[in-house]
C-alpha cells in the first residue's frame, strides 16, 4: 500500500487512485500528463514516483462525474 500521510494530506499512488476511479494506473497517467488530474512527481530513482492528493482525487470525480 503507498497511501501516505503527511501532516493531514493523504497521497495515493496511481494503483490506489485507478481502483477508486474504476479505471487502469495507465488511465490514470495519462490524466495526469494531460493536466487533467492534478499530481506530484518526483524523479529519485529509475522510475518517477506519482503521487496524489485525497483532495485533488476528490476534485477530479466532481469535475469529471456525469451526475
Amino acid at each position: 500500500d503507498s497511501r501516505h500521510m503527511t501532516g493531514d494530506m493523504e497521497w495515493l499512488g496511481t494503483e490506489e487512485a485507478a481502483r477508486e476511479l474504476g479505471m487502469t494506473p495507465d488511465w490514470v497517467r495519462a490524466q495526469i500528463r494531460a493536466k487533467r488530474l492534478k499530481a506530484r512527481v518526483w524523479h529519485t530513482g529509475s522510475r518517477p514516483t506519482i503521487r496524489i492528493r485525497r483532495k485533488d482525487l476528490e476534485e477530479f470525480i466532481r469535475r469529471h462525474s456525469s451526475g
